[in-house]
This record gives C-alpha cells, sequence and structure tokens, in this order.
C-alpha cells in the first residue's frame, strides 16, 4: 500500500507539476496579453487625442465657415440695395435724357449741317488785307513766336504764313 501511495504522491507531484507549468505558461500568456492591452490602450488614447484635435479644428473651421457665409450675405445683401439704387439712377437719367432731347427729331445731325454750311462760308469768304494781318498777330501772340503752331492755328502752312508776313510786313 506504501507503494500505492507513492505512486499516487508520485502522480499528483507529476500532475501538479504539469499543472504548473501550464500555469507559467498562462502566467506568460496573460503578461504577454496584458502588455499587449496596454500598447492598444495607449494607441487607443493616442487617437482618441488626434481625434480630438481634428474635431477642434474642424470646429474652428466651422465657425469661421459660419462667419464668412455670415458676411457673405450681408455682402450680397449690401450689392443687391446698390444694384436696385443704380438701377433707379438710370431710370433717372434714362428719364431726364427724355424729357431734354428735343421733340422735332435729331438735333445733332441739324448741328451738323450748320456746322459744315458755317466752316464753307468761313473757308469761301475772302478776308481783307487787315483783318488777314491783325489774324496772323493774334495766332504769333498766342504761340509766342513759333510759327509752326502759330500756321497750324491759321489752317495754313509754314511757307503760307512766312509769305504773309513779308507780305504784311509783320516782325515777330
Amino acid at each position: 500500500m506504501a507503494s500505492d501511495t507513492e505512486q499516487f504522491i508520485r502522480e499528483l507531484e507529476t500532475k501538479r507539476d504539469k499543472l504548473n507549468i501550464k500555469a507559467d505558461e498562462h502566467r506568460h500568456r496573460r503578461d504577454r496579453l496584458n502588455e499587449e492591452t496596454k500598447r492598444f490602450v495607449e494607441r487607443r488614447d493616442s487617437l482618441n487625442d488626434q481625434v480630438k484635435k481634428l474635431l477642434r479644428e474642424a470646429n474652428d473651421h466651422r465657425e469661421k465657415r459660419n462667419t464668412l457665409n455670415e458676411q457673405v450675405k450681408t455682402a450680397k445683401v449690401l450689392r443687391e440695395e446698390l444694384n436696385k439704387k443704380a438701377n433707379e439712377a438710370a431710370e433717372t437719367v434714362n428719364a431726364l435724357r427724355r424729357e431734354r432731347m428735343p421733340k422735332d427729331g435729331n438735333q445733332v445731325g441739324k448741328l451738323k449741317k450748320v456746322l459744315k454750311a458755317l466752316e464753307f462760308r468761313q473757308m469761301t469768304s475772302v478776308l481783307t488785307p487787315d483783318k488777314e494781318k491783325e489774324l496772323i498777330i493774334k495766332a504769333l501772340k498766342k504761340h509766342k513766336g513759333k510759327r509752326k503752331d502759330a500756321a497750324s492755328d491759321l489752317g495754313i502752312s509754314e511757307r503760307t504764313l512766312y509769305r504773309k508776313l513779308k507780305e504784311y510786313n509783320i516782325e515777330e
């Protein structure tokens, strides 16, 4: 019986050793899993911090966007008011133009014809020598003795002006 007891004790010790080995394996596995869990927790916390930072930035951008949208709305309202005033002013100007337009048609055309007739009469009328001399003297005074400018003002060439100066004995 002693041998049965001894064998039983040996079997129990063997079982205990095997269980201790398994317990050590489980303990190591548990420790490894705890370390992995700590790394995952740290990674999760790091990612959560990044998410919080991004959320703060997104909220800041949203506030800026909302502020800009309000400014745009205000600017649009102002633009509409200014466009309305500009349209009213344009209508007023058009109304004033319509009121001031001559009733008898195109006045500009008539004025052009009158101007053309006056120019023709001026070009075809003969000046008296005294009147011509007076005009030359005035033109020279006006242009401070510069013949080229005086001739241009009179509508004659420099050569013609030179001849007229000799003809009328005009000294500059």
